[in-house]
């Protein structure tokens, strides 16, 4: 399974949302990452066919997606972030709608339903209505309806938004669990979603793609530039002079500090190994460019 964005590009007026994306995903986890405005739900919006691009086109095993219309869709799932849901439905009378939508037989979406409410801990809050759900509640749902009918295909948009650390934990493992056969696009702003679970992580900066790579390639490209040193609370307003503060710790000795800098600060400081975080701030954070 292949799927490709071919020079894929977007324009709303004189704005370049997308300027020309050429990506090819096949299985596995896929992290998306970049600022806001950096064109991520612009591509997944493409992907979805919520938008049209003004340029380009998207293929699926060489077939145009929009040619494919329905047989895409169905083997898509779309896990949004809005939470655009039916208040007086309770939770199995929208996944039975959304089931029906992908044109599921009721035993198959009751079998499907009963083992994403399980996995997502709603079984027992599935016969309320959702307007007294919690935003966790609901975003879990969304991401219920979206494996409902087992797509080939899931785009999560945020799909751990809202969700307290145990949550945030099931989730994430239980992504990587079913993407093993399956193109996952995750998008998301929490870098620990995609560390241990995408075979590539994909950064996107003012509508381009700015590098792509495994999550330890991308670390290890910042070998030598993070730093580790032991301060007092009163140096902490001045240490931005020195890098970009990645990180600030209180420990028994004092306040661990980790910068971000290309040369050795002058200052006792230590390498440290870089994380995620720091791949995210130095081509994200503040004096980054493309």
């Amino acid at each position: 399974m292949e799927l490709q964005f071919h020079d894929v590009a977007k324009r709303y007026g004189a704005k370049e949302a997308l300027r020309g994306i050429d990506l090819t995903l096949t299985p596995g986890v896929y992290g998306l990452l970049g600022p806001n405005g950096a064109g991520k739900s612009t591509l997944m919006n493409i992907l979805t066919g919520n938008l049209r691009p003004t340029r380009g086109h998207v293929t699926l095993d060489g077939q145009d997606t929009v040619s494919m219309g329905e047989a895409f869709r169905r083997r898509l799932g779309y896990c949004p972030q809005q939470q655009a849901l039916y208040p007086g439905f309770t939770g199995e009378q929208f996944l039975y709608y959304m089931a029906s939508l992908q044109g599921m037989s009721r035993e198959d979406a009751k079998g499907r339903m009963d083992w994403a409410l399980a996995r997502l801990d709603l079984t027992e809050a599935a016969g309320r209505p959702i307007r007294g759900w919690s935003g966790g509640m609901k975003q879990r749902l969304l991401l219920a309806q979206a494996l409902l009918h087992d797509p080939d295909i899931l785009v999560l948009d945020e799909p751990t938004a809202g969700l307290d650390p145990r949550q945030r934990v099931a989730v994430r493992n239980l992504i990587g669990e079913i993407a093993g056969e399956k193109i996952v696009l995750l998008c998301t702003h929490v870098v620990q979603d995609v560390e241990f679970i995408a075979r590539e992580l994909i950064l996107m900066n003012q509508g381009l793609i700015i590098r792509r790579g495994s999550p330890h390639a991308l670390e290890q490209e910042l070998e030598g530039r993070v730093w580790e040193l032991t301060a007092a609370e009163t140096q902490l307003p001045g240490m931005a002079q020195y890098g970009t503060v990645c990180g600030v710790s209180r420990q028994q000795e004092g306040i661990l500090v980790r910068l971000l800098s290309a040369a050795k600060p002058p200052l006792p400081c230590a390498p440290a190994r870089p994380d995620l975080e720091d791949v995210y701030l130095f081509h994200f954070g503040e004096g980054a460019a493309l």
